[in-house]
Order: structure tokens, then C-alpha cells, then sequence
């Protein structure tokens, strides 16, 4: 039987050769089939040959990406590649219509197909929770608030590379209460979304049983971001379609960087320390230790028109690509014990606010102008404008050394509207810049011989190292960056964002002006008290209260819970009334009120009052007397 499947996967090959396609390469096959019938079995075969070329040889055989057609419907069906359950079951939603066998394909997974040039697979990613497996939606439904996702989650990945459990925490520095995301349908009617409002679906996290992998992600719409391993990047992006079940697609590919993205920022033109660099000097260097204080970035992307037009997607999904790449850009900056959040956004979708050219240097310094001019006391401690524009010489460029000044700002060309991953380094790198960063000198490995890339290399070296798909900052860009910062001009990065007096710092254990609450670190709140936010100081998005007799586990007791008994035949007894932590208020009979014994006492002030008693108290212990009603 072995031998007859050997010889069937022989006979294969070589068809295969004899159509001149490699096969030591993934060969792709496009057809045009006008009956189902066809199709399917053309379908059949493929996997007929993928089967067989397991049992033979243990392994595919070949990788085959197929397009078929289904009535009037472009439709991708199959990828073969070290997995042959790939693409075995979409969701219904992605079917042809009347039940057939084909994928049908949405506009937008189209276009993701045609994009991608390197070998990719498609996954299944599972969550795991409580001690079971679901889809991989991350949305806590126990609470009305959509924005609120589950503050820790974890996944199963099935790749060709392995079987990956990934463990992920959300990111609480990117979106901040305060922050401001504009829409500009027109440029005098701006729709404002605050960063309360939005779902924070971003996370960080680590591949279990690899300490140095890295893993940024956004569940928002799916799995979305990177994986980075010891020495390569995986990107995965969701297929749109269906719901967020527990077999909802994915395409799981391995970065390849092949493109060419030069930066403005040349060294034989120091344009920007001569144009741009103004730094005061400063006579007394910061006394503080800034290495091992964590330092916050506040930033500020301006979206010009071309670029929404080219991303071509909904408010909520574009919001939600460019949260991904400062998640991104967060991770890769906290090597230098730094967080980035992004506080302020605007999305020009009819009209752009400056003038955009080819030329980036005009264009760069025009968004300067506007930005210094409209945000002089901004938000924001440097700003970014990206752009889908047609740029004639570079895809990126920044104004160096510029930040916690009015002209820190950089230009960044977007290219990919599928994988944020690839705006992130662009981002990280121009941000590098505006840092106090230079590019890393060529002629001396900056790397100390480690196998990564660096980020602030010129983007076009990037691809010189194809076995090297891991982007860092190098020790270079490290001393280069705490120079500046020791030199007194990166003030700004270390309040917290959108926290503009140091007096009122929350994690100082002082419930400040403005704070709810206030418990120290993470570390110390999870302790003391889970049910403030560590980082805001205000009770957690999934708690109801903090403190009260009536709050249990930052929850309200239902009512009719006895928290305050009565103490007297006059008293009454409070119960939770199952919408605050606190008890009601303490209440009592009406003073006048019958009571006590053969009812001869009244009610005053919540006690029985006896008149043997109240004249003993008075006259004496052998005394007695009685009440006489009031009356007008």
C-alpha cells in the first residue's frame, strides 16, 4: 500500500514538473471552473493528493494555492502547506450560495489573498476558559458595558510550526479615559469619541514555555498582531466573516520583510538637528535615575484622506488598526522601560487640514506649522501624519530631537492596510528619531552579535538579513536616548498620560483631588484593593463599587440583605438595596410611636421609652409615672 502511494505521489510530481511549475517552491494554480462539478472534483483531488502524500512520505507533498470560481462569485479555496487540514471548514457566512462547497470571498479577504507573497497557512485559534475551549471572542458579556474584555486570556494556535498556548494581559497604558479620537466628516463639524467609550481589546503577553517571546494582539475583530519568537515574526490576521467562533479562520504567516522603506532622516543631511533642532540648553542635567524610571510617551497620529480612503474600512475597524500598531509600538518601546499611549487622534475622511504633496519635506513641514500652531499646549508630547500619498523620496521622516517640543513630529508613508505590524516599525522608528535616536552606524554592529534587526537601521538595510525577522532597539539607540533624556529635554515623558501635574500622581497611595481611589502599583491593588484600577485610579470598568457593607467582590449585594439589624422595637432594620455598596441610611419608627410593654412607652429617637423608667432616671429608683398624650 505504501509503495502504490509513493508511486501516486511520484506520478504527481511529475505532472507537476511537466506543467514547468518548481516544486521545491510553492507553485500557485488559478483555473477558471464553469461546473461545480468540475470543481469539486478538482477538490477531491487536491486532497486526495495531499492524503496520500502524508501516508507516503509523512508529509505534503507539494503546496498548492487554488482559486476557483463559483457561479459569479471569486472564490479561494484551498492552501496546502505543511498542514493538511488547511481551509477544511469556513464558517456558513463564507460559503457560496445554495450550500456548495466554495469559499466565498468577501471583498476584503480577496484583496488579503492577493496581497500576500509569502507561504501562509490557515488557523484555527481556540481560547481557553474555564477549563474548556471556546471561540475566541474575549468581550466579558456578564456586564452591560460592551467596552469591558476579560483582563487576562489565552489561546491555542495549531501552525505548522507548532502547537502554540499563548497567555496575554491587556494593555492599560494605550487607551487612557481622557484621551480624544476625532472624525472630521467636515472641517467644522469634528465627531468625538473619548477612549472611555472605546473597548479596550488590546493586549501583551507571551508564548507559554518561551520566555523571550513577545506577542501583541488585538481581539476586537478577531486575532490580529504579532508573534515574536527567538528569531522570526509570525503575523496573524483574522478573515473576515462570520462570527468570532470557536472555527473562525485565520491566516497565520511568517514575516518576510522584502519591501523597501527609506527614511528621510539621512546622515549626510543632518537636515534635522539644522532645521529642526532647538534645543534650549539646559545647565543642570536631571538628577533622577531615568534609566530605571518608566517614561510615557503621549502621542498624537493625524490621519490625512488619502490614507482613510485607502484602508477603505468603517470608523470602529480603522480606530482599531491604528490602536494596534501603538500596541505594537508600546511593546517594542518597553525594552527602553517605556510605554507609549496614544491620548489624541483625528481622521480627516473628506478634506485634509494641511497641504499633502509628493515631496515629504514640504508636506513634513507643513503638518510642523499646523500642529505647533493648533496644539502648541497639545495633549499629546510628539505627533505623527500618516499618509497613503504617492511620496517621490522617502517613505518616512521626523524632526529630530524634538520632543516636549511644539515641533516634535514625523511622517510616515502606510503601505499595508492588512498588518498593522508593518505601520508599528515604521512608527517606532520615526518616534526613534524625534527621541533623540540616529540611525544605527553600519560599520559597527550595534547588536553585540544578536540575532535581531535593529529597529532604527536604515529601513532599507532591513532586508539585507533574511534569516533575522526580530526588530529591537539596540544598545546604540538605548545611550542615545537616555543622553537626551539626562540632558533635561524629555521632561514630559514622565508624567503619566494625560496627567499634567506631578503633585496628583496616581500610585502615590494618596486618594488625590479627582482620584476614587488610590492603592499604589498593580501588584499592590490586586492586594489591597482589586477593585480600583490601578492606573486610573478610579474603580475598575468591571466593578460597581469598592467599599459598603453592601459591596461584595466590587459587586452589589442584592437587596434584601439584612446589613444594619434593628437595636430596639423602635428601629428598623436596613437591608442592601442592591444598587450601592453602602448601607441605607438608619431609620425609625415616628417618635410618639406606641411601644414596650402593655404599649404605655413611646417611640423617641429610635428607643423605647418607658415612663417608670425615664421618671426613675429622673426622680429616683422608687418613683413611677405615665404619658400623657399631646395633643393641640
Amino acid at each position: 500500500m505504501v509503495l502504490i502511494n509513493i508511486c501516486f505521489v511520484i506520478f504527481i510530481r511529475w505532472r507537476m514538473q511537466s506543467i514547468k511549475l518548481p516544486f521545491r517552491f510553492p507553485c500557485f494554480i488559478k483555473r477558471h471552473i464553469s461546473s461545480r462539478c468540475e470543481a469539486l472534483a478538482e477538490i477531491i483531488l487536491l486532497f486526495a493528493v495531499c492524503a496520500v502524500s502524508v501516508l507516503a512520505l509523512g508529509r505534503p507533498a507539494f503546496f498548492i494555492q487554488a482559486r476557483f470560481r463559483c457561479e459569479s462569485y471569486s472564490t479561494f479555496c484551498f492552501n496546502f502547506g505543511n498542514s493538511c487540514s488547511v481551509c477544511s471548514s469556513l464558517p456558513a457566512s463564507l460559503l457560496c450560495p445554495n450550500g456548495t462547497k466554495f469559499f466565498k470571498m468577501d471583498s476584503w479577504n480577496k484583496e488579503l489573498f492577493e496581497h500576500l507573497v509569502d507561504d501562509f497557512e490557515i488557523v484555527y485559534p481556540v481560547q481557553l476558559r474555564d477549563r474548556g475551549r471556546v471561540g475566541i471572542d474575549t468581550q466579558n458579556y456578564l456586564f452591560d458595558n460592551s467596552t469591558v474584555h476579560f483582563e487576562r486570556c489565552s489561546f491555542v494556535i495549531k501552525t505548522s510550526y507548532g502547537r502554540w498556548r499563548i497567555h496575554v494581559q491587556l494593555n492599560d497604558v494605550l487607551i487612557q479615559p481622557a484621551a480624544k479620537y476625532m472624525r472630521y466628516l467636515k472641517l467644522d463639524s469634528p465627531s468625538e469619541t473619548s477612549g472611555r467609550s472605546l473597548p479596550n481589546c488590546y493586549y501583551h503577553g507571551q508564548v507559554h514555555g518561551h520566555p523571550k517571546s513577545k506577542v501583541s494582539l488585538s481581539t476586537c475583530f478577531g486575532l490580529r498582531g504579532s508573534i515574536i519568537m527567538e528569531n522570526q515574526t509570525f503575523i496573524i490576521i483574522p478573515l473576515k466573516g462570520g462570527d468570532l467562533s470557536r472555527r473562525h479562520p485565520h491566516v497565520f504567516v511568517r514575516l518576510k520583510w522584502d519591501d523597501e522603506a527609506s527614511c528621510g532622516n539621512t546622515d549626510d543631511a543632518e537636515w534635522s538637528r539644522k532645521r529642526f533642532h532647538r534645543r534650549r540648553p539646559h545647565r543642570r542635567k536631571l538628577r533622577r535615575d531615568v534609566e530605571k524610571e518608566v517614561k510615557y510617551i503621549e502621542l498624537g497620529l493625524f490621519i490625512d484622506r488619502k490614507l482613510h480612503d485607502f484602508l477603505n474600512v468603517g470608523y470602529r475597524e480603522m480606530t482599531s488598526y491604528f490602536l494596534e500598531a501603538v500596541n505594537a509600538v508600546d511593546l517594542a518601546f518597553q525594552q527602553l522601560n517605556t510605554r507609549v499611549s496614544l491620548v489624541y487622534s483625528e481622521i480627516w475622511t473628506t478634506e485634509n487640514k494641511i497641504g499633502v504633496q509628493r515631496e515629504i519635506l514640504p508636506s513634513l513641514m507643513n503638518f510642523i506649522q499646523f500642529s505647533s500652531y493648533e496644539f502648541y499646549n497639545g495633549p499629546f508630547d510628539l505627533a505623527l501624519l500618516l499618509t497613503a500619498a504617492d511620496l517621490t523620496t522617502s517613505e518616512m521622516m521626523s524632526a529630530a530631537d524634538t520632543v516636549c517640543s511644539a515641533r516634535a513630529a514625523g511622517m510616515i508613508k502606510v503601505a499595508d492596510k492588512f498588518q498593522p505590524y508593518y505601520l508599528s516599525l515604521l512608527m517606532a522608528h520615526a518616534i526613534g528619531h524625534i527621541s533623540g535616536m540616529s540611525h544605527d552606524d553600519s560599520e559597527f554592529d550595534c547588536t553585540n552579535g544578536e540575532n535581531f534587526i535593529g529597529i532604527m537601521n536604515n529601513v532599507v538595510s532591513m532586508t539585507s538579513k533574511k534569516n533575522r525577522r526580530v526588530y529591537q532597539f539596540t544598545e546604540c539607540n538605548k545611550h542615545d536616548y537616555l543622553e537626551l533624556i539626562r540632558s533635561g529635554q524629555g521632561r514630559c515623558l514622565f508624567n503619566y498620560p494625560l496627567q499634567n501635574s506631578a503633585l496628583t500622581l496616581c500610585g502615590n497611595k494618596v486618594v488625590d483631588p479627582g482620584e476614587f481611589c488610590d492603592c499604589g502599583s498593580v501588584e499592590e491593588c490586586d492586594l489591597i484593593d482589586p477593585c480600583c484600577d490601578a492606573v486610573t485610579c478610579t474603580l475598575r470598568a468591571d466593578a460597581q463599587c469598592a467599599e459598603g457593607v453592601c459591596c461584595e467582590k466590587c459587586k452589589f449585594i442584592t437587596n434584601r440583605t439584612l446589613c444594619r439589624p434593628s437595636r430596639d422595637e423602635c428601629d428598623v432594620p436596613e437591608y442592601c438595596s442592591g444598587s450601592s455598596g453602602s448601607c441605607p441610611s438608619d431609620s425609625y419608627k415616628p417618635n410618639g410611636a406606641a411601644c414596650g410593654i402593655n404599649r404605655l412607652g413611646i417611640c423617641y429617637g429610635g428607643q423605647c421609652r418607658q415612663s417608670d423608667s425615664e421618671c426613675q432616671r429622673i426622680w429616683g429608683p422608687s418613683e413611677t409615672g405615665y404619658f400623657f398624650p399631646l395633643s393641640d
